[in-house]
């Protein structure tokens, strides 16, 4: 499919709004980068689909307003009452979702986000859909906090907390997941997310910088991989200071183009400290070995 904004396009919108994510980052507690890394993949993958969606909710709406709500169909393209729209690329069901649970914790008041005051917004009410969905398709700068919202409540669903300072590069990973998608597992979008993350964070982001990086690369059929999984899930625990350390985590058959970047590795799990290869396991390898050279690569960067 036709993608709508080229990776130039991309960053550009990024800097024009570039304030704007700084100053939503500020008033929600959550790091700039983050936020970036979400519009750079949603604002990319916009495609001819997204605007022909809009349009239909769009029509649906004005047949409501000329006919009367009776017109409307329930069901099929005619009735399609809400689309991903904007930047955020999100739904006004998921933007009202968003909102309410700004004013339940606190983080914002009705004033602030431009709300009514006597009384909260119901996904399922037409009126209000309608309401946030046009607002969220005119105004660039409300599709983005709501966004910054919605990934918020994501991350509060998926680790129990939104205290990004402490986050794991897995709890990362899962709330960037379910921005996207209702599901436990972390997925391809999740990863991708996360590594722009990283890129942005290696620009003077948060205390998650490039040099405090490592690649692992893996097979999700290798026991060795697992057992490297395994040992840094135990390092961690046995010692926080190494959860300041992101781990990108490259499956080497889904992700091929991304283990391309790296040409002087066999086996599997091979961990890369930027371009230096810092361990290669070899058949044999016992979990104790893997979990040394585990450490000494935390080590290496920490």
């Amino acid at each position: 499919m036709i993608k709508l904004y080229s990776v130039k396009k991309t960053e550009r919108i990024l800097a024009e709004y570039d304030g704007w994510i700084e100053t939503v980052s500020k008033r929600y507690a959550i790091p700039s980068t983050m936020i970036k890394a979400v519009l750079r993949k949603e604002i990319a993958d916009i495609d001819l689909l997204d605007p022909a969606a809009d349009l239909l909710v769009r029509l649906c709406y004005l047949r409501r307003r000329l006919f009367g709500r009776g017109t409307v169909k329930r069901r099929g393209i005619l009735g399609k009452r809400d689309s991903s729209t904007g930047y955020a690329q999100i739904f006004a069901y998921v933007a009202i979702n968003a909102a309410n649970y700004a004013l339940e914790h606190g983080l914002d008041d009705a004033a602030g986000l431009g709300l009514p005051e006597n009384r909260r917004l119901d996904g399922t009410n037409e009126d209000d859909l309608h309401a946030m969905w046009l607002r969220l398709k005119r105004d660039s700068r409300f599709n983005i906090q709501m966004g910054a919202l919605n990934l918020i409540s994501a991350a509060e669903e998926m680790n129990g907390h939104t205290d990004f300072a402490r986050c794991t590069p897995e709890e990362l990973q899962r709330a960037f997941t379910r921005y996207n998608a209702r599901t436990d597992r972390i997925t391809a979008y999740g990863k991708e997310v996360y590594g722009y993350y990283l890129r942005y964070c290696g620009h003077g982001g948060t205390k998650m910088n490039a040099e405090k990086t490592l690649t692992i690369l893996h097979l999700d059929n290798c026991p060795y991989c697992h057992k490297a999984r395994r040992a840094l899930d135990e390092l961690r625990e046995e010692n926080p200071a190494y959860r300041g350390v992101a781990v990108e985590w490259i499956e080497e058959e889904r992700e091929s183009e991304a283990a391309d970047r790296y040409t002087d590795y066999y086996y599997v799990p091979t961990i890369y400290a930027g371009a230096d290869k810092l361990y290669e396991a070899h058949p044999g390898d016992s979990y104790e070995k893997i979990k040394a050279e585990v450490k000494r690569a935390l080590d290496a960067v920490v």
